[in-house]
């Protein structure tokens, strides 16, 4: 980049120039030969896929303020301008890759006509919800990473509550109405605090630990289901 147009800051709208766009052509998700790119071109789910998994290793290891966009292309095996195209700031790129993690669990949740107990379902929840946190590309590791900037860059932590931590209460609760739908759960349950403690169990065994325990869920709901199955 020339002198009189620096590199945008880590926080700052991370747009390339035109120089920097047209050195670093990226295959398929680049212009076509004719130097235009049609409107609706379908985007390669490949790279979108390489790049939020990369993203998620380097705030697990690096944290949000060490991670640098060029090391999460490199990472990916993409240039910096397939990126920017796609993320215009660090914090979108940051939030799509917590939403592509939470699209990975949705799929195998219990359908809503499953006709397993609510003990089962329940125990399959969190199974999916350990798996998940104790993920090699992040899962605990970047929520760490989260917690410790949270004071300066309060919106991290912001964002792993909305896409990250209220979706998975979500899932939790969902799991316990429909064991009240089939009158297999207490009807008069804080389902928030009950969501609260499932969900805390895993965070606290892990830190404990520092292991994935894949047998923790059905230890979690074998202790909790005395005092919240339906008499």
């Amino acid at each position: 980049m020339s002198a009189t147009n620096p590199p945008p800051g880590e926080g700052e709208a991370l747009i390339p120039d035109e120089r920097s766009a047209a050195e670093h052509p990226d295959g398929p998700d680049q212009p076509s030969a004719g130097g235009t790119r049609g409107r609706g071109r379908p985007r390669n789910p490949a790279i979108e896929e390489a790049v939020l998994k990369a993203v998620r290793h380097r705030l697990a290891s690096d944290g949000y303020a060490r991670m640098s966009i060029a090391d999460v292309a490199a990472d990916a095996g993409v240039t910096r301008p397939t990126i920017y195209r796609r993320w215009p700031t660090k914090i979108d790129l940051v939030t799509a890759a917590v939403d592509y993690a939470l699209s990975r669990v949705v799929p195998l949740l219990p359908p809503p006509d499953s006709e397993r107990s609510a003990f089962d379902e329940l125990v399959d929840v969190l199974r999916l919800l350990n798996e998940a946190m104790t993920s090699p590309d992040g899962g605990f590791d970047m929520i760490s990473a989260t917690l410790a900037e949270r004071k300066q860059t309060p919106e991290l932590i912001a964002l792993i509550r909305e896409h990250g931590i209220e979706p998975r209460q979500a899932f939790l609760e969902a799991a316990l109405r429909h064991g009240q739908d089939r009158g297999e759960v207490r009807d008069d349950l804080d389902l928030d605090t009950i969501g609260i403690m499932l969900q805390g169990s895993l965070f606290q065994s892990y830190l404990r630990t520092g292991e994935f325990d894949p047998d923790l869920p059905r230890r979690i709901v074998n202790t909790i289901w005395p005092a919240i199955a339906a008499r």
